[in-house]
């Protein structure tokens, strides 16, 4: 693992950066690549998030790595929830075990006994998990000038939350066009300094739906998409073949993030038998790329080429006539690049946002729909009209840094 900080000049301003993996860390790295030089950064890598940051050599920290945050209790805590968990290439035990110690100790905090935490993750798993404290004291640790998250709704929320509760000031990064899941709870809560917005159209829903504060909220885009910019002149068209992308993840038929809302279980296996059948009957090009975060088999699908984490997303888009995703940015990613777009509706993930509501997709509810869904995206000639944002948006988010210290 790769562990320090960007530079150590102590008369540098300090950054706290705090992500997840997935397209989480992917809005991180690139910031840190361009900012290292100039303000002392200290990357806190959750779950996957190392990973990815090891092949790029970018240096971070762990959760496992605060030696006095790993007392006899967050450990024995920690061990009795993972002892069951299968074994991580990616994510060290110690890490899982950290990770998961810290958390539950900080529900026993807030739930105010360990009865209560119990009950209350034995309800809704992980999603139970709000470290507040925990950050508090990796934040007071670093003692940074500025925290800066996305959109997860667990350590990256208690992050921000920490830092409100000590007067350092916060960046919130949304990396989407919908607001459900993160931007909308962050402004209701009101612990942030300013939010950075993939779109005009975020920051109107955030607007005529919340009392956030209007200024506070700048369209800067994400790094994510300051690539896209670059790569399309390079996407391929004409190709005989066509090349269907499913940007797949685990399709749940509940979740504790969306109560009350049901799906069908099986859905996303049907998805991909489905997405076989037409490879074959179509001599259609299917690929399968699974969520970072995903158990996965795809030897029932002889008929699909799966796309391996270690392959360029972008490059591969370049390649790809028609994307499939519930609500991953993949599908927006892909959009950008002049993708035709089929989503994913009958999930519990509609409950957060839709891209067929939002006009940028054929959506399906069954898989019987797909066929005609794919069929309708490849010959279609709709395309994102707008830039979703003006200028690069790391030079945009730097501005938002330095408008925070001075």
């Amino acid at each position: 693992m790769n562990t320090g900080v960007g530079n150590s000049s102590t008369s540098m301003k300090k950054l706290l950066m705090v992500c997840y993996g997935g397209g989480h860390v992917k809005i991180i790295a690139p910031l840190y690549q361009r900012l290292k030089d100039s303000y002392t950064i200290t990357i806190l890598a959750l779950t996957v998030a190392g990973d990815y940051l090891d092949k790029l050599n970018i240096p971070y920290v762990r959760l496992s790595n605060f030696d006095e945050l790993l007392t006899c209790e967050v450990l024995a805590l920690g061990k009795q929830l993972t002892d069951k968990f299968p074994s991580s290439s990616i994510v060290p035990l110690i890490e899982t075990i950290a990770y998961h110690g810290l958390s539950f100790r900080d529900l026993i905090k807030s739930e105010g006994s360990l009865n209560l935490a119990q009950q209350k993750y034995e309800d809704i798993g992980r999603a139970a998990f709000l470290p507040v404290f925990t950050m508090g004291e990796i934040v007071n640790i670093i003692k940074p000038d500025i925290v800066i998250a996305t959109n997860s709704p667990r350590a990256e929320r208690a992050a921000l939350i920490a830092a409100n509760k000590a007067g350092i000031r916060s960046i919130f990064i949304n990396d989407n066009v919908w607001i459900e899941g993160g931007a909308y709870q962050i402004a209701k809560l009101g612990c942030i300094d300013l939010m950075c917005v993939l779109s005009v159209e975020v920051k109107r829903q955030l607007i005529e739906r919340t009392d956030f504060d209007g200024d506070k909220i700048v369209v800067t885009g994400t790094p994510v998409f300051d690539n896209l910019k670059s790569l399309k002149t390079l996407k391929q068209t004409g190709n005989t073949q066509k090349t269907i992308l499913l940007a797949d993840c685990e399709l749940p038929g509940e979740s504790p993030m969306y109560p009350g809302v049901t799906a069908d279980p099986f859905f996303g296996n049907k998805i991909r038998s489905e997405l076989n059948r037409l490879a074959f009957k179509n001599c259609w090009k299917v690929i399968f790329r699974p969520h970072p975060t995903q158990q996965y088999n795809y030897s029932l699908y002889p008929n699909i080429i799966e796309s391996y984490k270690s392959e360029n997303l972008h490059n591969l888009l370049t390649t790809v006539d028609v994307v499939i995703t519930a609500i991953s940015t993949v599908g927006l990613e892909g959009k950008a690049l002049g993708t035709g777009l089929v989503s994913i509706e009958g999930s519990v993930y509609r409950k957060a946002g839709s891209y067929s509501q939002l006009g940028f997709s054929t959506g399906v509810f069954e898989e019987s729909e797909l066929e005609e869904a794919i069929k309708n995206e490849l010959n279609s000639t709709t395309h994102i009209n707008e830039e979703l944002y003006v200028g690069e948006s790391i030079l945009n988010i730097r501005k938002c840094i330095e408008g925070l210290l001075n």
